[in-house]
């Protein structure tokens, strides 16, 4: 699967697009496709978070946990919450908005932003809330959500205006969805433990990176590093670091002329051959191929045209201790 572009800084933090130049609020659909995209990668943002799911069933994967969201129902993500958005099932679609919290209260050390967006903003226990259709409470955020998307797609002299009111109430609604604290801030140090990770592979993805090195990142011993990884992102840590060297390298291949021995090493890979292997595995089609099939310059073909089977790194649920 394609994962989407966003606009990112080198933390991994979105850089999302206001409606109007310094109003701080996007509202878009995210429609899944083979022919567009097939997961939002791992990214968080300053801005609140909403979703609303307009067809099918979507995966929310925040601070490590997993959220399976249906059709009518959506979800609220916390700021700076560290998340990877994915379909469970073909066509899947869903209403994102995001805004500021400075649309509510601009001042920090302000009555609103004390009294109503910090004790939420700054729980380190509350990563997101799931807003269930079948609930009333969360079905009057819901129905704002659609609302706002109403006044984006029909808008009218002072539309800001309506969108600002709605953002007030939805927040209003939103203070009596809370759950009650836990008092654990476990799952707020795994993001920022993960954000680590993350940001560390994100950056030296084209180099050899040790395992050793990560674990002394985030200060776990290699296997617990591995144990950490499987248990938050659902996947081992090697599989991640492959994919994500794959879709690098599908930029370069649809994107420049870049010979596919060039892009190999670019982005990580010790061989043209071992590239192939591992692209055919997770592409079920070689980079050569994959470069005919979308208009881009042809290069010449790949060993693996004609036969590359087998796994790419150790089994699934395997992590390596050398380099990587």
């Amino acid at each position: 699967m394609i994962p989407k572009k966003l606009r990112i800084d080198k933390d991994k933090r979105e850089l999302p697009v206001g409606l109007s130049p310094g109003f701080p609020m996007t509202v878009l659909i995210n429609r899944f496709s083979a022919f567009s995209y097939g997961f939002i990668d791992w990214h968080w943002h300053d801005e609140i978070q909403y979703c609303l799911v307009l067809s099918g069933s979507v995966l929310f994967l925040v601070d490590g946990r997993r959220v399976a969201i249906s059709e009518g129902s959506g979800i609220f993500i916390n700021t700076q919450r560290l998340h990877r958005i994915e379909p469970e099932n073909d066509g899947a679609s869903y209403l994102c908005i995001y805004f500021s919290a400075g649309l509510i209260s601009e001042n920090i050390k302000g009555f609103l932003y004390s009294r109503y967006l910090s004790p939420v903003l700054a729980d380190p226990t509350l990563a997101f809330i799931v807003l269930d259709k079948e609930d009333g409470k969360a079905g009057k955020i819901l129905d704002s959500l659609l609302e706002i998307r109403r006044l984006r797609e029909n808008p009218s002299p002072g539309v800001e205006l309506d969108i600002c009111s709605r953002v007030i109430l939805i927040w209003k609604d939103t203070l009596q969805c809370l759950p009650e604290r836990s008092g654990e801030k476990t799952t707020y140090e795994n993001s920022e433990r993960l954000k680590k990770i993350l940001r560390f592979i994100h950056a030296h993805y084209a180099d050899r990176i040790s395992l050793g090195d990560i674990a002394a990142l985030i200060g776990l011993s290699r296997g617990e590093c591995c144990r950490f990884f499987q248990k938050t992102v659902g996947q081992p840590l090697f599989r991640y670091l492959m994919a994500y060297r794959i879709n690098k390298s599908i930029d370069l291949l649809l994107g420049t002329d870049k010979s596919v021995a060039a892009i190999a090493y670019e982005t990580g890979f010790n061989s043209q051959s071992y590239f192939t292997k591992c692209f055919k595995a997770m592409k079920n089609v070689t980079p050569s191929r994959l470069r005919l099939e979308h208009g881009a310059q042809v290069d010449t073909p790949d060993p693996g045209d004609i036969a590359c089977r087998g796994r790419t790194g150790p089994p699934e649920g395997a992590c390596r201790t050398e380099g990587l």
